[in-house]
């Protein structure tokens, strides 16, 4: 049987992965999408503190202080 959750966890890291090499790359729009589908997919149980800290760091390269700030 599939584990769903793991599933779910396993997509999440992808989009991660794709986040960060996109940010890394100064794509922060693109960036920005992915890190939202990976938070979208995340299990609700699962750590986000990785997550959120990649999104408040895209946000701040944005210019978009105040929710960057709202992140962390």
């Amino acid at each position: 049987m599939i584990d769903s959750r793991k599933v779910r966890a396993n997509k999440a890291r992808c989009l991660f992965r794709m986040a960060d090499e996109s940010f890394d790359s100064g794509e922060f729009e693109d960036a920005l999408e992915h890190v939202n589908r990976a938070l979208s997919v995340l299990p609700e149980d699962a750590v986000r503190g990785e997550y959120l800290l990649l999104k408040s760091d895209i946000l701040y390269s944005l210019g978009r202080n105040l929710q960057a700030g709202k992140c962390r």
